[in-house]
C-alpha cells in the first residue's frame, strides 16, 4: 500500500468522524437530547433512578409550554444539575400546594414564570 493511498483513506476516516461529531453536536444542542434521571420527585410518572427522558429543544426557554407538560430546568439548589418537573400552572393560575385530600388544601397563585436563564439550553 502506497503512502498516498494510506493518507487518502485516513483523511476520509477523519472527515467522516468530524461529520458525525458535528451532526451529534447540532442534534443534541438544537433538536433533542436524552438524559438519565434520578430522584423520587416525579413518581409515579418517572422512576426513581436511571429512567431515560427525551428532551425536545423545540420548546426552548418556555416557548409554547402549557399545563401538564414536563420540562427540564436548572436545579435551584445545584446550578450544575438539571431538574425535570411537571408544569402545574401558568402565571395567574391557582394550584393546590399539597396533595389533594391532604389535611391542609391550601391554594396558591402562580405569580411568576421561570426566567429564560433557567430553561434547558
Amino acid at each position: 500500500m502506497s503512502f498516498r493511498t494510506l493518507v487518502k483513506q485516513n483523511s476520509m476516516l477523519l472527515w467522516n468522524t468530524f461529520g458525525i461529531a458535528a451532526f451529534l453536536h447540532l442534534f443534541t444542542n438544537h433538536i433533542a437530547s436524552i438524559k438519565l434521571t434520578y430522584g423520587p420527585s416525579m413518581l409515579p410518572t418517572i422512576n426513581v433512578r436511571d429512567e431515560a427522558v427525551f428532551i425536545s429543544k423545540f420548546h426552548r426557554r418556555g416557548r409554547d409550554v402549557k399545563v401538564g407538560d414536563i420540562v427540564s430546568v436548572r436545579h435551584p439548589l445545584e446550578p450544575d444539575e438539571r431538574a425535570v418537573k411537571r408544569v402545574l400552572g401558568m402565571p395567574g393560575d391557582f394550584v393546590l400546594r399539597d396533595a389533594p385530600g391532604s389535611q391542609d388544601e391550601l391554594m396558591i397563585q402562580v405569580r411568576a414564570s421561570i426566567s429564560a436563564q433557567e430553561w434547558e439550553t
